[in-house]
């Protein structure tokens, strides 16, 4: 945290290769370092990891400044008729990039979430927008158009490793959507989830709170639901993401 946010690319490619993981192909760490160049940074870069009894994967989000849509839309273009359909405001925000597997995803905010945004790039996404419209009424109880007015919502699409593309999620603010904890708790227990794990249970206990609330859908049909937990005293919000 203490590097320069133009440096933290570099730092975080450097830091792949100690941790083991497959590198950035160095064509498209350059390609990122110039959409980043010459433009403000409020975080530049950062890796997330996830690991399992089986080994650890890393993951590679950088940071794009206001103006780079295009810019970086032009690395993806099995994205760039999709990006289309999205808001004319929305703007994309970071790239994330797995070395190991070659997937990226793209992450776009609509500051201002309107009745019928997300109708479009749903549709241009076949049965996996339409399994994320359905997931998303099911989860909320009524159409997102009226769960989410006003709000600042993200859309991300993942690409596989010829960058077709192959998934879409919505991401969003828990307590935002859903007000507080308890009908957050509530809502989630009606659709039928199960929260018995460690930390759900620390979360049910009032020791976590809720941070980013995810669906994802992919071309199959599938949908996955993610709920982000951090530690009460913490922060809570997106800031950093901008969501």
């Amino acid at each position: 945290p203490e590097l320069p946010e133009r440096v933290k690319l570099d730092r975080a490619a450097t830091l792949l290769a100690e941790l083991g993981s497959t590198p950035i192909a160095p064509d498209l760490l350059l390609r990122l370092k110039g959409l980043q160049s010459g433009a403000p940074l409020n975080w530049g870069a950062w890796l997330g990891g996830r690991h399992t009894q089986t080994g650890d994967s890393f993951k590679l989000y950088a940071e794009i400044p206001p103006g780079r849509k295009r810019d970086g839309l032009a690395l993806f273009p099995a994205a760039q008729d999709w990006a289309q359909t999205l808001p004319g405001a929305s703007r994309l925000r970071l790239i994330g990039h797995e070395p190991m597997t070659q997937r990226s995803e793209l992450y776009f905010r609509i500051p201002a979430f309107d009745a019928g945004d997300f109708y479009a790039p749903a549709r241009h996404m076949g049965p996996a927008g339409s399994a994320l419209m359905g997931e998303l009424t099911r989860i909320f109880g009524r159409l997102p158009d009226v769960s989410l007015q006003g709000q600042g919502v993200g859309l991300s699409v993942s690409l596989n490793h010829s960058g077709e593309m192959e998934a879409i999620t919505f991401i969003g603010v828990a307590r935002r959507i859903f007000g507080s904890e308890p009908r957050l708790q509530k809502r989630l227990a009606e659709v039928g989830f199960t929260l018995d794990a460690p930390l759900p249970q620390l979360w049910l206990e009032g020791r976590l709170a809720a941070n980013v609330f995810s669906v994802s859908a992919s071309l199959s049909g599938a949908t996955s639901v993610h709920l982000g937990l951090c530690p009460r005293s913490a922060r809570i919000g997106t800031e950093t993401a901008g969501f």
